[in-house]
């Protein structure tokens, strides 16, 4: 308090709160309880912090995350690089109060955890650490693009331009064509013209000019420092094409790589991987990497530790195994839950059992992961394997299984949907050149309206406006249901729950509501409302972490690829389990159905793939799972919020009409095993 009338008494008006905002927020700061925020581990977090840190997992309490957002830094070291009156608030502190010295309605005690934890940042890491040189060019937070750093890294043998060194230089790093980024050292001289030694002397060479250049030793130390942090957050094990791609993500760049983009990102990889080795060899390096390379001589993984390695390979082994077996068999794809399944098994059963407790890979990723290290193996859109020779019929075949009749779908949104299921295959061609002949050869039940300039079904007919005008029929099957009542859907329930099958029930959204109500009364349903499952599980996270949930709601309406909408992310990727966990608990009763409703969450975050585990041909189930989805205009069939549902067969997806939503009776549905009336 006698801080708040210090500043809003002070003779000079400059020391004043600036607005009556700011005062009120001050004053009431006074009287705020301030709730222990920091993570439990928090001071082992703040001690093991380097430069790259983010500022999110450096052990800082939710409080002070909050306090410091408007300074726009993200990381330790961009903290730690401020000038010290950006955190202060005190006037006299530090002489001279500048732009940056106030943190406008943070506590004493936040400001007092900021300022503490950069001092003993500064103090522990230095300025060096950081890359702060007065002659600097690259600076912490304003990373060069890949052609910036490439150009850099090669200026220090600009001087001699014909010299082998700097052909070298420019081949590896993809500024110059020529060689693999990853060429084996031995196999560099030859390639330049020389002999097999000259090789490892010239990547010795490099690293010794480059680590008397500041610039150059900078750029490389802060690369280093984001590989090891990535490695750490990808269990200490990665592709190198996944570690590209996370130097791809932290320089500037087009969001759309180009070839020659990639190709300067793991050249940059190779030689900071090399400046890795130099410095193990050193014993400069805590923690030294293992590498490992395939057959062909191109480095494929990098990790903290032999058992790692062996771990991934074995997993890369088990993947080619899976897409040999699923092509001599005729199955197109194996599905994600299979494979996850078969990948992880194959994953810890090759490690030793001090790391099998610290495991924690994510499903999704082992997938990628084995599809990387795979010879024959392809990840699909919605996590599951291929082999990579998956002929286009089948993938076009498979990619619109959940297309309801009603639906339209013009021929780039056809090519679309299957690159966006398939990605490694061949791009579908255009009408022009085939895709009339594919659709045919797919058995899809559709064809080309010129009229609409768009493919239909053969059966439905083309609509004259675009209201709907009648409901759609949906004949009984013949003579094998004579013994069942209540016509093709009842039948349809019924040997759902006798099959513990999972279904896609269409619904128009006029009935939406009216239709839980009846699958519930008739058939015993147990409603899972996924929407409310997932909220109440990110509010127990948030709360868990300080994290105050008017930031989560307003995150929500972030711009993409923004440190909100990437932090919304990360909290859902940690809720969403919570959904599957709802659905199997409520499927403990054998025999009674679970009905899963307002999936669209799911969809909007990119998950609805994890649907997948019950959507399986081959996954158990203790009883059948249900999933409700409404039906919009333009939006029919098998699909959530405009995204395809992950579907093991079209016949999972049937429609609820409107007659038996209104007329069936209640005895016509009734649960396995219970006793009919």
């Amino acid at each position: 308090m006698l801080q708040f009338f210090t500043s809003a008494l002070d003779p000079d008006v400059k020391r004043r709160h600036h607005t009556a905002g700011e005062m009120l927020t001050g004053w009431r700061a006074i009287f705020a309880p301030v709730p222990h925020t920091q993570p439990d581990n928090a001071e082992d977090l703040a001690a093991s912090a380097v430069p790259s840190t983010p500022l999110t997992r450096s052990g800082l309490s939710a409080r002070a995350l909050s306090a410091i957002e408007p300074l726009g830094v993200e990381t330790v070291g961009e903290l730690v690089a401020l000038d010290p009156s950006a955190i202060s608030s005190s006037p006299g502190e530090l002489g001279q109060a500048v732009r940056l010295n106030r943190l406008p309605g943070a506590a004493d005690a936040t400001r007092r955890e900021v300022k503490s934890r950069a001092r003993s940042w500064r103090n522990r890491l230095g300025a060096e650490a950081i890359g702060l040189h007065g002659d600097q060019e690259i600076r912490t937070g304003t990373q060069p693009d890949p052609v910036a750093a490439a150009r850099l890294l090669g200026s220090p043998f600009d001087a001699a331009p014909k010299s082998l060194r700097r052909q070298a230089v420019r081949k590896l790093l993809g500024l110059d064509d020529g060689v693999d980024a990853f060429i084996p050292q031995s196999e560099l001289g030859t390639a330049l013209g020389a002999s097999k030694q000259r090789g490892p002397q010239l990547i010795d060479e490099m690293q010794r000019a480059w680590a008397e250049d500041p610039q150059s030793r900078d750029v490389l130390d802060a690369l280093r420092e984001t590989v090891f942090t990535g490695l750490d957050s990808l269990n200490g094990v990665a592709a190198v094409d996944e570690l590209t791609d996370l130097i791809r993500s932290v320089l500037p760049g087009p969001v759309e790589a180009t070839d020659l983009h990639v190709r300067l990102c793991a050249g940059l990889l190779r030689v900071v991987l090399d400046r890795a080795a130099a410095l193990d060899r050193a014993d400069a390096l805590d923690e030294p990497l293992e590498r490992r390379r395939r057959r062909d001589g191109r480095l494929a993984l990098v990790a903290t530790s032999s058992g790692l390695l062996a771990a991934a390979e074995a997993v890369g082994r088990r993947a080619d195994e899976l897409a040999m077996a699923a092509q001599a068999t005729g199955e197109p794809v194996i599905t994600a839950s299979s494979a996850a399944e078969q990948l992880r098994a194959a994953f810890v059963n090759s490690m030793d059992a001090k790391e099998k407790d610290d495991l924690t890979v994510d499903s999704a990723r082992l997938v990628r992961l084995g599809a990387t290290l795979s010879r024959h193996a392809v990840a699909a859109g919605d996590g599951s394997l291929h082999h990579r020779d998956l002929p286009q019929v089948d993938a076009l075949r498979i990619a619109l299984s959940g297309l309801a009749p009603s639906q339209v779908i013009g021929a780039q949104e056809l090519r679309n949907r299957v690159r966006a299921r398939f990605p490694a295959i061949p791009v579908l061609p255009d009408r022009s050149r085939g895709l009339d002949d594919l659709v045919e050869r797919a058995q899809l039940p559709l064809i080309y309206d010129e009229s609409l300039r768009a493919y239909r079904s053969r059966t439905a007919r083309p609509p004259t406006t675009g209201l709907e005008t009648r409901i759609s029929i949906h004949l009984p099957l013949p003579s094998s249901l004579v013994g069942e009542t209540g016509g093709h859907v009842t039948h349809r329930l019924n040997e759902s729950i006798r099959a513990r099958s999972f279904l896609a029930l269409g619904v128009s959204a006029l009935h939406h509501d009216s239709a839980i109500e009846s699958l519930h009364r008739r058939c015993g349903a147990t409603v899972v409302d996924a929407t409310q499952v997932l909220i109440e599980a990110m509010r127990r996270e948030a709360a868990s972490i300080g994290l105050d949930w008017d930031t989560v709601t307003a995150a929500d309406a972030a711009e993409p690829n923004t440190r909100a909408a990437a932090g919304l992310a990360s909290l859902v990727n940690r809720t969403v389990p919570a959904v599957h966990q709802a659905i199997a608990d409520a499927g403990r009763d054998v025999g009674v159905p679970v009905l899963i409703t307002e999936a669209a969450p799911l969809a909007r975050y990119g998950h609805l793939a994890t649907l997948s585990r019950w959507t399986d041909l081959a996954a158990p189930r203790p009883t059948a799972i249900w999933l409700l989805v409404p039906q919009l205009h333009g939006t029919t069939g098998g699909l959530v919020d405009g995204k395809p549902l992950p579907l093991g067969a079209p016949g999972q997806f049937i429609q609820l009409d409107e007659e038996w939503l209104t007329t069936m009776p209640a005895e016509d549905v009734a649960p396995a095993g219970s006793a009919a009336t």
